[in-house]
């Protein structure tokens, strides 16, 4: 196993001129009608401006959700830890994570009943730095050690330590050079998203606050030296997802970004992540006396302002999802029989959801299959990008191919559909030259079959659920009032006996 280990650690050490930074996490923030109060009062609450321009800007936002479609966005500033220098629209905040040098927020609203926060954290080039985990060498260890003990009363015994059974078992998992490497990059980077998450719903707290860490939606941007992510075969590099992906995407618009739904390596249980990565001197550019700018400062503020409208439109898929999931647990409950049928408690759950996430998911469904009746629309200040095709020529295009697909449950038919262009025009796949899947018309696409189904998901389900609940309250009320009847009748029965007895004993 020693040597196991030595070559392990050889086979996965990260090269001496190669670097891996987590360069910066991008979050997102959804405000519903039900909780967009909470914006409004977390934009009262800014420092950094008078009064009157808070009240200005809290007004232009209303006016803009009104219904009136007007949609757009607006740059909320950057925020920086104390003692360090503020330029224009930004103000310092104690409470900001160790390890985190600004905050970019801007805020969307793309609809009238939804705004969208998305906030991009740049992270220290020290602090966030996975190279040294990558160098690190690792020993195989056992852990997860288990005894079973046979016979009587055995899980009591095996946790007694004076116990001496005859008849017994052990077991324990390996845990190699590889998983402890994984473990530490993804520790040290959740770390940085739970302070992150904390940080946003404490001072933004919208619709995801309610949610697990794993269901809300997140980037995660690694910079690499010299390898360029996702394309090039590399074993360090597979340990945090950047090895050569079949489901990668590359950007046509801003050359160098690459992006992967797949779910972090380590953690299935993530439903909503995006994995984005570059190598710093194909994202860089010249300044003035001709050097590139690579430092994560630079390259997170650039990403932050190309990609926040491609972060919205996939923020909206996930607020749906999470929607349809909670409709869907509404429903299971609903038909779940029970000993104690509890019709009063049924229908003030119902209530709670038709006046919290129920309205809000007709809302939102109903506005986004208008959002999405355009595709020049809801590409509009959106990054492109293409899925990477590194087959040799000759092979099938888009749309025919018969290899699966490693994409985030999210996004599970991005292979099979239809390149749409800018035109509106279907591309057909009877074309002779290969055609590359876009990102956007295909988010287009999954955004408007989810918001047309949860419509008439809501409108079934809710109306069968609200047609139960009256029911059972109807089933309830008949009860109670046999009751109260039956004890009417005792009452009386009881009445009269006392009044017999009360006569014959006098």
């Amino acid at each position: 196993m020693k040597e196991w280990d030595i070559r392990d650690n050889e086979e996965t050490r990260l090269s001496s001129d190669e670097t891996l930074h987590l360069g910066g996490i991008v979050l997102a923030e959804v405000f519903t009608p039900s909780t967009v109060t909470n914006l409004y009062r977390a934009l009262e609450k800014m420092p950094g401006r008078d009064e009157q321009k808070k009240q200005e800007r809290i007004s232009r936002i209303k006016t803009r959700r009104r219904g009136s479609g007007i949609g757009g966005w607006e740059s909320l500033g950057y925020v920086r830890r104390e003692g360090q220098s503020i330029l224009g629209d930004g103000f310092t905040d104690p409470d900001l994570p160790e390890g985190v040098d600004a905050v970019w927020m801007r805020l969307h609203y793309p609809i009238p009943s939804v705004a969208v926060l998305v906030a991009t954290f740049t992270l220290s080039e020290t602090w966030a730095d996975l190279s040294e985990i990558l160098r690190a060498d690792y020993r195989t260890q056992a852990r997860d050690r288990k005894l079973h003990v046979y016979g009587r009363f055995s899980r009591v015994r095996a946790k007694m330590p004076w116990a001496r059974p005859k008849l017994y078992r052990t077991g324990h998992s390996i845990y190699g050079v590889e998983q402890q490497k994984r473990e530490a990059c993804e520790e040290l980077i959740a770390k940085f998203e739970r302070e992150c998450w904390g940080w946003l719903t404490k001072h933004f707290p919208g619709r995801f606050a309610t949610e697990d860490t794993r269901n809300r939606p997140a980037i995660r941007i690694l910079l690499t030296r010299n390898s360029v992510p996702l394309v090039e075969r590399s074993r360090p590099l597979a340990l945090v997802g950047l090895d050569h992906a079949w489901d990668a995407w590359s950007s046509s618009e801003a050359p160098g970004w690459m992006l992967n739904f797949r779910n972090w390596p380590l953690d299935e249980r993530r439903r909503f992540g995006i994995l984005a990565a570059a190598r710093r001197s194909d994202v860089a550019r010249g300044d003035q006396h001709g050097e590139p700018e690579t430092s994560a400062w630079y390259l997170i503020q650039k990403f932050h302002d190309y990609h926040s409208g491609l972060m919205v439109r996939w923020t909206l898929m996930c607020l749906l999802s999470i929607y349809a999931d909670r409709l869907g647990g509404l429903r299971d409950r609903a038909a779940a029989r029970r000993r104690f049928d509890g019709s009063v408690r049924k229908a003030r759950d119902l209530d709670i959801f038709l006046l919290g996430d129920g309205l809000d998911a007709s809302t939102v469904a109903s506005e986004m299959r208008k959002f999405t009746d355009s595709l020049k629309r809801f590409r509009y200040g959106v990054v492109e990008y293409e899925q990477v095709d590194d087959r040799p020529s000759g092979e099938a295009v888009v749309g025919e191919s018969s290899r699966g697909s490693r994409y985030l449950r999210v996004l599970p038919k991005f292979l099979t559909r239809k390149v749409v262009n800018s035109r509106e025009s279907t591309v057909s796949s009877s074309q002779t030259s290969r055609v590359r899947a876009e990102l956007s018309p295909a988010l287009h696409e999954m955004l408007n079959e989810q918001s047309a189904q949860l419509v008439n998901d809501m409108s079934a389900v809710t109306d069968n659920i609200r047609a139960s609940a009256e029911l059972r309250q109807a089933i309830a009320n008949t009860r109670l009032q046999r009751v109260v009847v039956l004890l009417a009748v005792i009452a009386t029965a009881a009445s009269v006996v006392g009044v017999l007895i009360s006569t014959v004993w006098s």
